[in-house]
């Protein structure tokens, strides 16, 4: 195949006459872990379908609500470690 243009690639992808564009579901390889407890930290782990809990490589989100303030930090690392990580 040779090199396409842009709008070649969009008219491949959206036909016009039709109004219609394809969806894709990202996620569909992923495993998504949550626990909320009653302190107001919500974790989310997010890993490869598959992926052990106690495997490292869970993009892992710690949400801290406290008052009126909302603190969202990130790492990477063992969902079964998630409480003892170092976020930043």
């Amino acid at each position: 195949m040779g090199v396409f243009e842009l709008n070649e690639i969009t008219n491949w992808e959206h036909e016009h006459n039709i109004i219609a564009q394809r969806i894709t579901d990202v996620g569909s390889y992923l495993q998504t872990m949550i626990e909320e407890s009653d302190s107001g930290i919500t974790y989310i782990g997010r890993g490869v379908r598959g992926l052990a809990t106690s495997s490292d490589g869970w993009l892992l989100t710690k949400i801290t609500e406290a008052g009126s303030t909302t603190t969202i930090q990130k790492a990477i690392g063992v969902w079964d470690n998630r409480s003892t990580v170092t976020y930043g």
